[in-house]
Parts: structure tokens; sequence; C-alpha cells
């Protein structure tokens, strides 16, 4: 965590010997003065020669062994208290100091500070977010065992001219919207991870007479794992996907339909192993997995099920392997990029597709994407007798974004 500073002469009161224990109980015992920290999760102050302790600004200093060798014996070796410290130092300095703050990446969050409220704004982004599995309780002492967050962002581009315009006439309306939301369980050697995701965008498409508007992307997704820590990184899991659109796209000039609600729909599972080999990065192996493809609307006069892969019956149903790869990584604070790799053979053909999401921040409300999506779908070539080719599909985008936590 780092603070940005100006200086911390005179930050300490007096000398530092202080002695640190860690109070396993729940109850919450704090001998700090008055205009220390609000609260202490399981921590106890005790001088051993006045009646003073180590000003809360220098409190995420101390923990840090190798800069003050001095006090080394003395840094609690539990991860939980030395993260309760840090995050209640550092909500010391936003409320009460917020001027010694010399280097953030939106100095513009400290502008709205709350002081004395007791659900104080957000003003920082939390930078220690690889102390997450350590922590074990909330603020009531009570154990924790889900982690929630929600993302919602919208995007809209408008443009307008009259017929008489030098240019000529262009009107064109695009919006992009996406949420997700993830439900993460952990306990012990179980964990379980839920993800809802919507995915839409809504476009006037250029030569198109009957439509004024189009879905250009649809995607309503459920994905959930349940795993089981055998060793380490190790797990044993399985997993089940829900995959469908929710509004009709239809063709250019034409009411035909290229899928609609519920077609397709896909539905997988499978059981297998699940390595986490570094933060952020999941793969997931399941040499048994079944595969179905649905389709609710049956009026070939209006949509060909065969581009899903279908025949006659709106149905298929296939067992084969899958491969799944999930890689979260920040390499800014105010860049996030996200891949998502899938990979299914029933043993005869091969499906593949490659999601990369890269958010670009601007502020706590205002982000920029971009996604490329290629894919390919092998598994369709024996209803269309075409070879297949691969398809690929990308966005740019810029506008409201938020993460609700």
């Amino acid at each position: 965590m780092s603070l940005g500073l100006v200086s911390i002469d005179g930050i300490y009161a007096n000398k530092i010997d202080t002695i640190i224990s860690v109070d396993t109980t729940d109850s919450l015992d704090t001998h700090l003065p008055n205009d220390s920290l609000n609260t202490v999760d399981s921590l106890n102050v005790v001088d051993t020669t006045k009646q003073t302790c180590v000003h809360p600004l220098c409190l995420p200093l101390m923990y840090v062994p190798d800069a003050f060798l001095s006090i080394k014996d003395t840094t609690p070796e539990d991860a939980y208290t030395i993260y309760a410290i840090r995050r209640k130092a550092l909500r010391y300095i936003t409320t009460h100091h917020a001027d010694l703050y010399v280097s953030i990446s939106d100095p513009n969050r400290l502008k709205k500070l709350e002081v004395g409220k007791s659900k104080m704004r957000k003003i920082l982004e939390d930078d220690d977010e690889d102390l997450q599995p350590y922590i074990k309780r909330d603020v009531h002492g009570k154990p924790r065992y889900w982690k929630k967050k929600a993302y919602l962002s919208l995007q809209i581009t408008q443009n307008y001219a009259t017929n008489n315009w030098y240019q000529g006439p262009v009107n064109a309306f695009t919006m992009l919207g996406n949420a997700k939301a993830n439900a993460n369980y952990k306990r012990d050697n179980i964990s379980w991870e839920n993800t809802f995701e919507w995915r839409v965008g809504v476009s006037t498409i250029t030569g198109d007479t009957v439509h004024k508007l189009n879905t250009t992307d649809d995607r309503l997704q459920i994905y959930s794992k349940l795993g089981y820590q055998v060793h380490k990184q190790w797990y044993v899991s399985m997993f089940a996907d829900f995959k469908t659109n929710l509004l009709p796209n239809f063709k250019v000039n034409s009411n035909r339909l290229n899928s609609t609600f519920l077609t397709p729909l896909y539905y997988s599972m499978g059981i297998g192993a699940d390595c986490k080999i570094w933060k952020g990065l999941t793969i997931n192996f399941s040499p048994v997995t079944y595969k179905m493809v649905y389709a609710y609307m049956s009026d070939s006069a209006r949509i060909n099920v065969a581009d899903f892969g279908l025949g006659p019956q709106n149905i298929s149903h296939e067992v084969g392997s899958s491969l799944r790869m999930s890689w979260k990584w920040k390499p800014l604070k105010e860049i996030e990029l996200e891949t998502k790799f899938y990979f299914f053979t029933n043993y005869k053909q091969i499906e593949t597709e490659l999601e990369v999401n890269v958010d670009f921040i601007i502020n706590r409300f205002m982000s920029a994407k971009l996604m490329l999506h290629p894919r390919y779908d092998g598994t369709i070539d024996a209803v269309n007798k075409v070879k297949s080719k691969l398809q690929f599909k990308e966005v740019i985008s810029l506008g409201f974004a938020h993460t609700f936590r």
C-alpha cells in the first residue's frame, strides 16, 4: 500500500517501545488515544514506558519490517491483523489528513470528502486485493465467506444531420450496455463461483429500410463453478454454463431472424480439475463435458436453425472435452484486462472462442472499453455441409461505467 506521505518526521509520539498483541477473541479492546483510529480489529496497543503510543499516521509504515528493523520483533504475523491496521490507518489519514497525499491516481476523489459519516465515501480503491483471501471477519467480527461485486456500463453515440447538410444527411444511433455481477463463496476447502452477465448493443443499420434499430450484440450468460481444494492450487470442480439471447436480431431489409430469445440456447456442464496457477489466472479442464444446443423458435420461414448446427428436431446433444481459461490482470491502476478462452471438442469437430476485454478507467464513473472477440465453430459443418470460417467482432466504446462492491 503506497500512501505518498510528504514527511514522517515528528510523527512518532515519544518512543516506539510498543508491544503489539493479537486478541484472538471476538471482543475488540483498544487503548489507542481518542484522536486515533475509530476501530481496530482484534488489536491491543500497550506502551511499556509512558501512556503514549505510535501515532496512527505511522501505523502503515511500522508494519513494513524491512523499513524499521528496530520494531521487527513486534510485527504481528497474522495477515488479517496487519490488513486491519493498514486499512484503519489509511481511513484515518484520508478523513483527517488528506493534505498529506502527494501522489494519487485521481486527486478529484478528495474533493467531496465527507468527514464524520458512519458510511464514509470510498475515496481510494483497494490497493491490497492480494490480502483479500486472508480477511476472515467483517467489521462486526462475524465470519465472511461471500465476496460480491457488480459492474454496470452504458455507452451511447448519436449523430444527426438535417437533409440539407452540405456533407449529406447522416443519422446514426448506437447504444452499448453491459451488466455483470459476481458472487463468490470461499470456506475452508470449498469454493463456489457465480457469474451473471448481460451484454447488449443496439444500433441503426446503414441501408436497412425495414427496421429503424437492430441489435448488434446480445448475450445473456450465467456461469457457476463448484470446487473442492485437494492440494494447494488444485481443485476438483464441476461447472454449469447457460448462454442465450434476449432480443431479436433481424437480417438487413428482411423480417427473417438471425437469432432471438432462447434461439439459440447453449447449455453445458462438465466435471474435471481446476488449477489457479497465480493470482488472476484460472485454468479449468473437464474431460467429461456435456453440451446442448436448443432452438425455441422452429418457424423455418423466419429463422434457419441450421446456422446453429441444428436439424429438424431443433436440439442437439454432444459429449466431449472442454478447456476454459480466465485471466484478470491490472498492469496499471487505470487499466483492467480480462481474457477468456474456451475450447470444446466432440472428438470430430472443435469449437473455440477468445474474448479480450480492456477497460481504460478515466474516473469512478467514466471508462473506455475495447473488446476483441474471435471465434470458430466447426460443429455446424455436418449440418450446413460447408466449411466453417473464422468469425470476428470488435467493439470500441466510451461512456458511463461504475463498479459496486
